[in-house]
């Protein structure tokens, strides 16, 4: 069904601000066909997690409605079960085996350096001079190498990040594919010459069952993890510190950062009332329904996972921050056989964030209008203007 709603997920106003139009469609027209994208839109909760969690009938891996994908092309993100279990669980068990905790506390002592540094100058930029290089440090950390620097990654995130709008934008396609080289090229050199020993890449190496696998299959895996564990810290501290500054810090004062469950119960409510991460897609493998529209075989259908979050019929008072919400069972991690591998690092690096606001929130001001990546699938923060008073 479609009614007069007229929605493009890379209007700048959306981007800014897609709550509202994610309201509409959730009461008037959940199940909607997007033309641009050709493509079925959910954006109830109980829609969204029944795609999600039901992986025989929505498919990710899009070979399975025949859809034509070298094998060179595969990784873990274009799997489903049973195929992508062995080198699922083995990147989960590589990337959890790090000091992730630690990782993010020395991530968190150097924004409190870099706010030092920054703020001596007046304004500046939150994203560009705080953020960022503690993002590239922890993913660095992580797989254990020192090779990129947040100037030298951001332009292969910004192709990447806005690769994954080139159904709406074709003109994306270029820039998204030289990001993927690059950093492919950059993945080879790692692994070719055996750096990272410390981290996740030396689990790779020292694991036998890897190395009896294809290797561009694990190359691409080990790609898509190095992204998105930059993309879920980067995009997650801006979110989180602009919203925490943007409504004073009352709510956050009150907690205790040594009280583990009181952390735990903000640090999911944050990535509830945040959702960098807004929407992934499934294609449908068998006809089908949902509510009262008829899903066929081969239908794209994207779970908006942002607007599942703010969903009343699962969330009492859901455009409300409650830091203290309980039960709290958000997508934002989607759900699932490709539940998000990072989930462990983003609360982790949140909790660090919050710790961080505690320790600099009084003094810290936002100061400028802030600007978004011109991205619909992550929104992301990359200009956040403050003064230190």
């Amino acid at each position: 069904m479609q009614d007069s709603i007229e929605w493009n997920p890379l209007d700048p106003a959306s981007i800014q601000d897609p709550y509202p139009i994610y309201s509409r469609l959730r009461d008037h027209d959940p199940v909607y066909w997007h033309d641009g994208m050709k493509s079925w839109v959910l954006t109830r909760y109980d829609d969204c997690h029944r795609v999600l969690r039901d992986y025989a009938t929505f498919a990710r891996d899009r070979r399975r409605v025949g859809a034509d994908i070298p094998d060179d092309k595969l990784n873990i993100q274009t799997q489903d079960p049973p195929e992508q279990a062995a080198l699922k669980g083995i990147t989960t068990k590589a990337l959890n085996a790090q000091r992730l905790r630690q990782v993010c506390a020395d991530a968190r002592s150097l924004m409190a350096e870099k706010l030092e540094e920054a703020a001596k100058g007046g304004t500046f930029d939150l994203m560009q001079d705080v953020a960022g290089p503690a993002a590239i440090q922890v993913i660095n950390q992580v797989f254990g190498v020192d090779d990129f620097t947040q100037e030298t990654y951001a332009p292969i995130y910004q192709g990447l990040t806005r690769n994954m709008d080139s159904g709406l934008d074709p003109s994306r396609l270029p820039a998204g594919r030289a990001a993927g080289s690059a950093l492919r090229a950059r993945m080879d050199g790692w692994l070719d010459a055996r750096l990272g020993g410390a981290g996740m890449l030396g689990v790779f190496y020292r694991d036998e069952e890897v190395a009896q696998m294809p290797q561009p299959y694990v190359r691409n895996t080990l790609l898509a993890t190095y992204n998105a564990g930059f993309s879920t810290v980067y995009a997650s501290s801006g979110a989180v510190i602009h919203e925490l500054l943007k409504r004073g810090l009352s709510e956050v004062r009150a907690l205790d950062a040594d009280d583990q469950s009181a952390m735990a119960l903000a640090v999911d409510e944050l990535l509830r009332y945040t959702s960098p991460a807004q929407a992934t897609a499934r294609v449908a493998v068998v006809e089908t329904q949902i509510q009262d529209v008829t899903i066929k075989p081969g239908d794209v259908l994207v779970t908006m996972m942002a607007a599942a979050n703010r969903d009343p019929r699962k969330f009492d008072n859901p455009d409300e921050l409650i830091l203290d919400r309980s039960p709290n069972q958000h997508l934002t991690f989607a759900w699932g056989p490709h539940v998000c591998l990072g989930a462990r690092l983003a609360q982790a690096w949140i909790a660090e964030l919050i710790r961080f606001v505690l320790e600099f929130g009084d003094r810290l001001r936002l100061s400028g209008e802030e600007e978004y990546m011109h991205s619909a699938t992550l929104r992301n923060l990359v200009r956040l203007p403050a003064a230190f008073v």
